[in-house]
């Protein structure tokens, strides 16, 4: 997509994001929807800076489901967005089952030491899976012992 097409789609969108209500289940999957088109489909900086500020929001659904897109191969990254995503990630505030794609996505290699820390802490079975997802990514084989074992002592 042209960036300047890009650009105004990606403020349109954040402009009609902005004047829908959240009243009803509709309208927050409405604007669950856009906020997810923006961050993973559209690109560019206008949808940085959408995303971004989606992920400051103060409301908790809004910046988990804004952290959950950016964590998703070929959303938007970058200055603030890939700031506040980690800032969050590293939070007491976040599931354990979001972080390890987080991290992953935009520390890239370097997320492994974060990735194994919170795979070997107490978790549920969700945030297991994803950590054990993650550390598969980085195929290394040496990891794969470790993460079977820890599979199967959970169960």
């Amino acid at each position: 997509m042209p960036e300047v097409l890009s650009e105004r789609l990606a403020l349109r969108l954040a402009d009609i994001h902005g004047k829908i209500g959240s009243e009803t289940p509709e309208d927050i999957q409405l604007k669950d929807e856009i906020m997810r088109l923006v961050a993973v489909r559209v690109g560019g900086t206008a949808a940085r800076d959408f995303t971004a500020g989606l992920l400051d929001s103060t409301t908790e659904s809004v910046r988990l489901g804004a952290l959950e897109a950016v964590g998703a191969t070929g959303a938007v990254r970058g200055g603030a967005v890939t700031e506040r995503a980690l800032a969050l990630a590293r939070s007491e505030d976040v599931p354990d089952e979001l972080k390890p794609a987080v991290l992953r996505r935009f520390l890239g290699r370097k997320a492994e030491p974060e990735i194994q820390a919170l795979f070997e802490s107490e978790l549920s079975p969700a945030a297991l899976k994803a950590c054990a997802v993650a550390l598969q990514d980085f195929h290394k084989p040496e990891l794969m012992k470790g993460i079977l074992s820890r599979l199967q002592a959970a169960g």
